[in-house]
């Protein structure tokens, strides 16, 4: 039998957000390091051409909260998104 695990959509800290990513960080993520070659060099695909790509994986990625497919978080700092992360093979490890 199967079970999914899904994990909470928001932690907070006084300083610090995981959340689902959202459209609205396209700009940030464009411009802080989905854009840049030298950034993507070290992630596992290539630099965004256009903000509209940025756009396209963000939908999808909200795609993937709401089909329990996969759960990244956005991370803000001080409400300043600089990031991201897919705590996915934290929690098949923590299930196995």
């Amino acid at each position: 039998m199967s079970q999914t695990v899904r994990p909470p959509e928001r932690i907070e800290t006084e300083r610090l957000v995981l959340r689902p990513p959202t459209v609205a960080d396209a700009p940030a993520m464009f411009t802080n390091y989905a854009s840049d070659p030298e950034v993507t060099t070290y992630l596992t695909w290539p630099p965004h051409p256009s903000i509209a790509e940025t756009e396209r994986v963000l939908r999808m990625l909200a795609q993937w909260w709401a089909d329990d497919v996969s759960y990244p978080w956005a991370i803000t700092i001080d409400g300043e998104f600089v990031g991201m992360f897919d705590p996915i093979k934290i929690w098949v490890a923590f299930l196995s």
